[in-house]
């Protein structure tokens, strides 16, 4: 599994480096693109292992999305995950509707896939380091600029998340 989630990874980013040189479309629809950097996740719960280790929540790394659909987009990256393994992702990131307030857009949304890394962590839902990505979260975009922040509940701690971009 953790062989196809790299090759699909790779595969998205090549798709998304090679389709930004060839493809300029309008805001929301199929064939926009984009990259965010995931900057950081802020933990309800500050500590694991009965106290004794803090979560990292510096997580640098890169999304590159895809809009699928009207109301889908595929998400693919990497990051330095909570407890500082790098993992890679692969998501289908779920929206019904866009509220403009002036030049800003809210998107709410819901994200479902798969994301490596967390072999030998104390997280629980895992498959051979793999854990299922659930995460509401919602985008605020101005132009070409966008933010987004998640929450991944989880059985130990939610954890919001925080990643900044640009579409093109």
């Amino acid at each position: 599994m953790k062989n196809i989630l790299s090759l699909v990874t790779a595969s998205l980013f090549m798709a998304t480096l090679v389709g930004a040189t060839t493809t300029a479309q309008a805001a929301g629809k199929r064939g926009e693109m984009g990259v965010d950097l995931n900057l950081f996740s802020f933990h309800l719960k500050r500590s694991y292992s009965k106290g004794t280790k803090e979560f990292n929540e510096i997580n640098p790394g890169l999304t590159y999305t895809y809009q699928a659909h009207k109301h889908s987009q595929i998400m693919a990256g990497f990051l330095k995950n909570s407890f500082n393994h790098s993992s890679k992702f692969l998501a289908l990131n779920f929206t019904t509707r866009d509220f403009r307030m002036g030049a800003l857009t809210l998107t709410p949304a819901f994200a479902v896939g798969a994301v490596d890394g967390y072999k030998d962590t104390p997280v629980k839902l895992k498959y051979k380091g793999i854990v299922p990505i659930l995460m509401p979260n919602v985008t605020m975009k101005l132009k070409k600029f966008r933010f987004n922040v998640g929450i991944l509940p989880s059985a130990n701690t939610a954890s919001f998340t925080f990643r900044t971009g640009i579409v093109f």
